[in-house]
């Protein structure tokens, strides 16, 4: 024990950086990240004692993964004097142990429950490291690895001292290679770093190794609930088989050569109706055998595939169903049924029906691809539906407001129209800040007064100020100080307060005064020459009719004949309230339309008719056909709607962007204590928790693909077949 003294007398005097006072990385002297980038808040902690549990994993040996406890018990086969300290994994009967030797210092091994060492690490700490710090260990001999005559931790699988080791009493030379080993099982992977430990924490809490492993038994408690689910029940009255694959006599009955091959070849019309004569000529009865039922359902099951590649999905929906009520458990058939739902635009029953077939066939070729992909599609629609109701929310507020500023209109005014940049005339338009007449405007604002009387009355005047003899008496620049329509411009130097009512109104009894005395001045200029002055009549009468129908306007009677002005006015705020609806409406729906294309949200299957396993001809295919109908050329065509087709076509045409599509990168993925997660995670953690293991601190492949990076592949086999199997 004078070495494990030493230790903890250097060890009290070490400050060592953890995640906290129970978690200690791999080496006890380098700070702990949990594997997988979760990075945890640090504090300083002095180790003190050998940690209470270990949490291994990364390992191909599945045994040795999981949580270990310390306990009082040596490993199999030793006696408590050959070790200093021992873990026990609470589940599988590994042991993990820092062992004596005879001379040197002890190390830390991996002992299996057969009393068998399989890895060593010569680091003589409380803590030892993880991944390559780890050695296989050499054969000990028929009677166990553990002894009281050890070798040296020199990892070079040398000799031991004389006397031998282990049960190897009688003199014979101790092997000096690893292949050698006591299980020949494990000698294929001898010299492999995939049994090492890639992810070793040390636990130094007795509280934290409890919640760890209340935690790993709810794990295994969702391993179980997923390996032992309840599989599709057939109907009252269920006359049929429940296996999940037809017989091969059935199959063979079911042949139908033709079909298939007008399958095969895209000619779905003539597949599925020689499938349905097909159906039709086997004899229908009460006592219909198991053979005879088998045939029909896999003729049945053919033909929903062809109508529903044809895109009669109604059809293709009760063909499956006639065949579930007979094989509610044909996994072929919940196959097809998952890709029916995809192929209807409903991801999440395709999913409970990938699901239904996961309770009856865990293996079903490219089922968890299948659920990723199921799944990706589902997280977009749940984004463009969000989006949708956001766009429907933003519609109606845009509605709201609107129709406020509408009510809020006076005779004189329609409303105070914002602008950005401080800038009233050529900044740009801030509609969702535009207020009632009636509202004051905040300071800082930029923006101008739109006023309510008619444009056609400016229109008058600037006619009338047109003619010759008006331009002889009046200056042309005054023509700008009657403006009808617009009030008040301001830019952002202003302190606030100003109403638009207020404005526009004066702003209407600044241009009617002017008007008046024009008209006057025009007049009197006239009578100068007896009106016999060139242009004079018309002039004066121009503008004595823009008068006129300026003063009927403040009346509220009609500027035209067949025009009341308080309609006029009306119609004017309606008019605006509508135009800025539709233009607000469609601004959005642009926009809408804009992120579902660039933002990937669309379901590129849907926008070109496809089925979810479409083929290269059906691709192209549908791509003609549908181009052609939306190209902006074309009577109802749109550009938004040709470039979402030629984007699909792009994704799906190209084999590593669909799979990347598939695989649902471009939707945005949780975050899990800051780690990225990806759909394929969430489905095996989700729905295969058995591939997936118990992963409390995140990746613990972490530092193996780091020690690969830094091997390169290059020049060893062995690491070249780990890359290939990773």
């Amino acid at each position: 024990m004078s070495g494990l003294v030493l230790l903890l007398a250097v060890f009290n005097t070490l400050v060592v950086r953890t995640s906290g006072n129970d978690l200690v990385g791999p080496g006890a002297m380098s700070t702990y990240s949990g594997g997988g980038g979760r990075r945890r808040p640090t504090s300083y902690v002095r180790v003190k004692d050998p940690a209470v549990g270990f949490f291994v994993a990364g390992s191909s040996e599945e045994g040795l993964n999981g949580l270990y406890g310390r306990t009082d018990k040596a490993p199999p086969g030793a006696s408590a004097s050959d070790v200093e300290i021992s873990y026990r994994h609470l589940d599988t009967g590994w042991f993990m142990a820092l062992r004596r030797q005879r001379t040197g210092d002890p190390e830390w091994v991996f002992v299996d429950p057969t009393g068998h060492e399989r890895l060593v690490n010569s680091e003589y700490t409380l803590i030892p490291g993880s991944g390559q710090k780890w050695r296989h260990a050499p054969a000990k001999g028929k009677s166990g690895w553990f002894s009281r005559f050890g070798r040296r931790g020199n990892g070079d699988g040398g000799e031991g001292e004389k006397g031998g080791e282990g049960g190897d009493r009688e003199g014979s030379k101790k092997p000096n290679t690893d292949e050698t080993r006591v299980e020949a099982s494990k000698a294929a992977t001898t010299d492999t770093y995939h049994e090492l430990p890639w992810q070793l924490i040390a636990i130094m809490g007795e509280d934290m190794l409890k919640q760890l492993a209340g935690h790993k038994r709810y794990h295994d408690g969702l391993v179980r609930a997923a390996l032992n689910c309840k599989p599709p029940d057939p109907e009252p009255g269920f006359r049929g088989s429940l296996d999940l694959v037809p017989p091969p006599e059935s199959v063979e009955a079911a042949s139908t050569p033709d079909a298939d091959v007008a399958l095969e070849d895209g000619e779905l019309e003539e597949a599925a109706a020689k499938y349905a004569a097909a159906l039709a000529k086997l004899p229908r009865s009460e006592d219909e055998d198991e053979r005879d039922g088998w045939t029909r359902a896999v003729l049945g099951l053919r033909r929903a595939r062809a109508l529903r590649k044809l895109r009669v999905l109604d059809d293709a929906a009760r063909q499956i169903e006639e065949v579930r009520a007979s094989h509610p458990r044909y996994a072929a058939m919940l196959f097809e049924s998952a890709l029916l739902w995809l192929d209807k635009g409903e991801p999440t029953a395709a999913t409970e029906a990938f699901l239904d077939l996961a309770c009856v066939d865990r293996s079903y070729g490219e089922l968890r691809e299948w659920l990723v992909r199921t799944r990706a599609r589902e997280k977009r629609a749940s984004i463009w539906d969000d989006e949708k109701r956001k766009i429907a929310a933003e519609k109606a507020g845009e509605r709201r407001r609107l129709n406020l500023i509408s009510l809020g209109a006076t005779r004189f005014c329609v409303a105070w129209r914002q602008t950005g940049g401080c800038d009233p005339v050529n900044g740009a338009r801030e509609p969702e800040k535009d207020l009632p007449c009636v509202e004051p405007v905040s300071a800082g604002s930029s923006g101008v007064c739109e006023c309510a009387a008619p444009s056609t009355l400016l229109d008058l005047i600037e006619s009338a100020l047109a003619h010759s003899f008006a331009r002889e008496h009046i200056d042309r620049s005054a023509a700008a100080r009657v403006n009808a329509t617009r009030a008040s411009p301001m830019t952002c130097s202003h302190d606030g307060g100003v109403k638009c009512a207020v404005e526009c109104e004066q702003a209407w009894r600044d241009g009617l005064q002017n008007v008046v005395e024009w008209t006057e001045r025009l007049e009197a200029e006239a009578r100068k020459t007896d009106y016999a002055a060139d242009g004079a009549e018309e002039a004066t009468g121009a503008m004595r009719t823009a008068l006129d129908r300026m003063r009927r306007w403040e009346r509220g009677e009609a500027v035209d004949d067949a025009v009341d002005a308080n309609e006029d006015a009306r119609a004017n705020v309606l008019r605006d309230f509508l135009n800025r609806a539709r233009s607000g409406s469609d601004a959005l729906q642009q926009a809408a339309s804009a992120a579902t294309s660039s933002d990937g949200w669309s379901d590129h299957y849907a926008v070109l008719s496809l089925p979810s396993d479409f083929t290269e001809s059906e691709l192209r295919g549908s791509y003609r056909r549908i181009s052609l109908r939306v190209h902006p050329d074309k009577p109802g065509g749109s550009m938004v709607d040709f470039q979402r087709v030629a984007e699909a076509y792009t994704v799906l045409s190209d084999d590593a962007k669909r799979a990347s599509y598939d695989s649902g990168e471009d939707v945005p993925h949780k975050a899990v204590d800051g780690e990225l997660t990806t759909v394929w995670d969430e489905v095996l953690e989700k729905h295969f928790p058995e591939i997936w293991g118990f992963k409390p601190f995140g990746d613990p492949y972490e530092r193996k693909r780091e020690y690969e990076r830094r091997m390169g592949f290059s020049g060893d086999a062995q690491s070249r077949s780990a890359h290939d199997e990773l």
